[in-house]
């Protein structure tokens, strides 16, 4: 097995458990929690989890041999295919939602010691619904039609997906879509961060806030990875853009490929060591029953 794939199973397989773990701790200690981010961090949990799985199946065994008999099913099913392949930027649209959503959720929670945020209480759900049909509408949009081909490239000794723009989507459309998704996310949550940290540094003269800034820590280390992630999608479209501008199809580097897995395991499998590391009530409860 490729020692890269080793590598990301060693920590992506503990990561999902502890998803698992932090979200029954969540439910043990949801007295000291607020339950917009319960609802909310099990959403994220469960779309990175789904994340993470489907870019093994789609992406990350492609140059495993034990393998290849999957993807030449594949071939011959491509409905099944496409709808796998549709979902990588589907998820992240999503991914990039839950980040928007917990930043969000912190910066109400925050002000709600001093200002009436009640209606984000009655609305958090609503919210968090309509952002997700967004972000299936705009993929919807500009990703069909799709019909991504597996073809086995002999240099590599592994599969490649293959896209013949003559019958895709507007490849160059659907990628500037994508970026400026990440965008807006990146500038609405990079400035919800530093008002909410601004209330936090003012709120601390005057009361406690350790619980509200542990969970400030756990999403803006989640926002942290979000950037990392989108840094390495505007350098991967540059590559993209540029490198083969004009070949009739145009296939996933490796190299590429491979950065992208790890920054994208940071993103997805990362917010479940995140919170059992950071200080705060889930760490505090997994420690006790560790003792």
């Amino acid at each position: 097995m490729d020692t890269t794939n080793v590598i990301q199973l060693l920590y992506g397989i503990p990561g999902v458990l502890t998803y698992f773990l932090v979200i029954y701790a969540m439910r043990r200690v949801r007295r000291v929690l607020n339950k917009s981010f319960i609802i909310i961090y099990t959403i994220t949990a469960a779309v990175n989890t789904a994340a993470w799985l489907n870019s093994w199946v789609t992406l990350r065994l492609r140059s495993e041999p034990f393998f290849f008999s999957y993807y030449e099913w594949a071939a011959a099913n491509p409905l099944f295919r496409n709808t796998l392949l549709f979902l990588i930027p589907h998820f992240y649209y999503a991914q990039n939602a839950c980040v928007l959503l917990l930043t969000f959720d912190r910066f109400a929670v925050i002000y709600s010691i001093t200002r009436d945020t009640r209606w984000w209480n009655d609305l958090y759900v609503f919210i968090a619904v309509s952002l997700h049909i967004l972000c299936l509408i705009v993929n919807l949009e500009t990703r069909l039609p799709i019909d991504g081909v597996y073809n086995l490239n002999n240099e590599s000794n592994g599969y490649i997906v293959v896209y013949d723009k003559t019958v895709n989507y507007n490849i160059v459309l659907a990628t500037n879509v994508q970026l400026a998704f990440g965008v807006i996310i990146f500038l609405s949550c990079s400035l919800l961060n530093m008002l909410s940290l601004r209330q936090l540094i003012i709120l601390r003269r005057k009361i406690s806030i350790a619980k509200e800034f542990s969970f400030f820590l756990i999403s803006f280390c989640i926002f942290i990875a979000q950037v990392l992630n989108l840094a390495i999608v505007v350098f991967y479209s540059f590559v993209f853009f540029f490198s083969d501008n004009d070949a009739p199809s145009r296939s996933n580097p490796y190299l590429l490929t491979d950065l992208m897995s790890f920054t994208s395991d940071l993103f997805s499998i990362g917010p479940a060591f995140y919170t059992v590391l950071l200080p705060g009530p889930i760490r505090r409860w997994v420690m006790q029953k560790i003792r």
